[in-house]
């Protein structure tokens, strides 16, 4: 991910479900950080990190959510792996 960039996934999920997300860096110097917008646009929770980050919730409302990944200084940037599933 290069400095100032940002990833977003759209994932379906259902209420009732519980979420969860981790960022880790693989390279360069990314300094993590996840945002999880509910589907009406709403930012919902953040979490952030040295080298990765963990961001949990419980899901209240069936639909597409969107996960943003991002260096939360949007002045490094580096390779990352991202992992998230919902149960």
């Amino acid at each position: 991910m290069p400095a100032g960039d940002y990833d977003i996934w759209g994932i379906n999920l259902s209420s009732g479900n519980s979420f969860s997300a981790t960022l880790s860096r693989s390279g360069g110097s990314l300094n993590p950080e996840l945002l999880l917008i509910d589907p009406t646009g709403q930012l919902v929770k953040s979490t952030n990190g040295n080298t990765s980050t963990t961001l949990t919730y419980s899901i209240t409302t069936s639909g597409t959510w969107w996960l943003l990944g991002r260096d939360r200084d949007a002045n490094s940037g580096g390779a990352f792996t991202i992992l998230y599933s919902a149960s």
